[in-house]
């Protein structure tokens, strides 16, 4: 089966739900084995979990897997908002979060506010901090809110390009599911508030070494070596979870789920099996 007709037979194993969550609608993929431990994916930038498919796939067959899309959300506290209102409506109690990039942001933020829901932690491809700092990420935010949406569109598929130029022998699939997810999915609400929570979680939600020092789950940072955004800083989230589990993909860039599939796929769930009696 190729990649189009995988990707059509993963939409339709893993249906969107709907909750809401101060009248705001969040949508999110839920599939896999019931009755097992669940895993919370929090996508990256592109704001929909679809990019994951053959990550969730594969994780679907072990966990029960519940992948949120955001809605417009200009904060970290609304994006955890969702995130914990999603396992509400699924009657999830704890689960074991998986947060990717921009996701990480919204993970990190998750197990401190909510540490009882978060079994396990996995950061993947993410930081400590944006890799653009707070005072351009915010003029950006403004930049976006007064440009068109056609201009807003152009930025963000540059930035993508940029960040996810190694993408592998697939790259025509994985563009083109890009790209038709951003001019199809994505709203210039959606854009500009995603750059709002980044600028929040820069300037206001920075983690430190010893903030979470009385949750006692454990934490997976899975890096890769030649990451644009992220790898310069791997020894800052190190210094954070000083006691995490660390993984690199040697030779991966930030687009690693497409062009190192099966390693990350693997050092998730070696990671999960240590812990496969929590999360339910």
């Amino acid at each position: 089966m190729d990649l189009t007709d995988r990707l059509a037979a993963f939409r339709r194993s893993y249906p969107y739900r709907e909750t809401a969550v101060d009248g705001v609608a969040w949508r999110y993929r839920l599939g896999g084995a019931r009755n097992a431990p669940s895993v919370l994916l929090l996508p990256g930038g592109t704001l929909v979990p679809d990019p994951f498919f053959l990550v969730i796939e594969e994780l679907g067959r072990r966990y029960q897997v519940i992948a949120a899309a955001y809605p417009p959300a200009r904060s970290m506290a609304e994006l955890v908002r969702g995130a914990t209102a999603i396992l509400d409506a699924e009657r999830v109690p704890a689960a074991h979060v998986f947060g990717s990039s921009f996701g990480g942001y919204v993970a990190q933020c998750m197990v401190r506010a909510h540490p009882e829901r978060v079994s396990t932690l996995i950061l993947a491809q993410t930081g400590v901090r944006h890799f653009v700092g707070p005072t351009p990420i915010t003029v950006l935010r403004w930049l976006l809110q007064a440009a068109p949406a056609p201009v807003v569109r152009w930025f963000m598929w540059r930035t993508w390009q940029v960040l996810i130029a190694d993408i592998g022998g697939d790259k025509r699939f994985w563009m083109g599911l890009l790209h038709n997810i951003l001019e199809t999915e994505l709203s210039k609400a959606h854009l500009v508030a995603v750059t709002a929570a980044i600028a929040d979680f820069t300037a206001h939600h920075r983690p430190i070494p010893g903030d979470l020092s009385a949750w006692a789950g454990s934490v997976l940072l899975l890096q890769s070596e030649r990451d644009r955004a992220f790898a310069a800083q791997a020894a800052e989230i190190e210094a954070v979870y000083p006691h995490a589990t660390v993984r690199i993909l040697r030779g991966a860039g930030h687009g690693a789920l497409f062009t190192h599939t099966d390693q990350y796929v693997n050092e998730l769930e070696l990671f999960l099996a240590a812990h496969a009696t929590a999360g339910h």
